[in-house]
């Protein structure tokens, strides 16, 4: 599903939009993933199901014992053979690991979270996709070199249908630090936000 206005001279078309084309797909997109939640959603914990269909997002404490947390910590901070991708926004910068099958020969501990029988599943369910999504080791460090404001600490929407990112937290991160923000409901496609033609997105298009 194409996403950009710019690229695109059909879903781009200002006379198109007024007569509903973006508010008709962005409100098929959220049929189409309440379908799938409803297929999906047998896997998931009832309580976990409706905070999530609530709120727009699920935090779970505490996923692995500790003996498991301190062995995954270590082993991610000391290997050295996976590829570290590097990027600048502003004045974040954010190191990247690929977790490919190669990575995940050196990272046993990341893998066999993965497959974790509450993680897994719980990711299926919100991105209402059975495809495993992409994941990395990532470090991002809030004002760890010289730029602009980072547009990312800025509240946004990445795309205009349901969507999901995950995180799994090994440090605790403050408030000085720079904590990630999400607001609740903003998930659920109301009649002012599936019709805005403007707003704010990751790329700078609407959602």
């Amino acid at each position: 599903m194409s996403k950009s206005f710019a690229a695109n001279p059909v879903i781009g078309s200002i006379f198109l939009n007024r007569l509903g084309l973006h508010a008709g797909r962005a409100a098929v997109a959220h049929a189409m993933a309440k379908v799938r939640w409803a297929l999906l959603a047998w896997q998931v914990a009832p309580d976990l199901r409706k905070t999530f269909q609530a709120q727009g997002f699920v935090v779970v404490p505490d996923v692995l014992p500790e003996e498991e947390f301190n062995a995954l910590v270590s082993q991610v901070g000391s290997q050295q053979a996976c590829e570290v991708r590097e990027c600048i926004q502003g004045d974040t910068l954010t190191h990247r690991i690929l977790l490919d099958d190669r990575a995940l020969v050196q990272l046993s501990h990341v893998e066999k979270l993965l497959h974790h029988p509450l993680f897994e599943p719980l990711l299926t369910y919100c991105g209402a996709n059975r495809k495993r999504p992409l994941h990395y080791v990532q470090s991002v460090k809030n004002g760890a070199v010289s730029g602009n404001h980072d547009l990312q600490k800025v509240l946004h929407s990445d795309t205009f249908h349901p969507t999901m990112k995950s995180w799994f937290f090994l440090d605790d991160v403050p408030l000085d630090k720079g904590p990630f923000t999400y607001v609740p409901m903003a998930h659920r496609p109301g009649r002012t936000r599936i019709s805005l033609s403007g707003g704010t997105c990751r790329n700078g298009e609407p959602f």
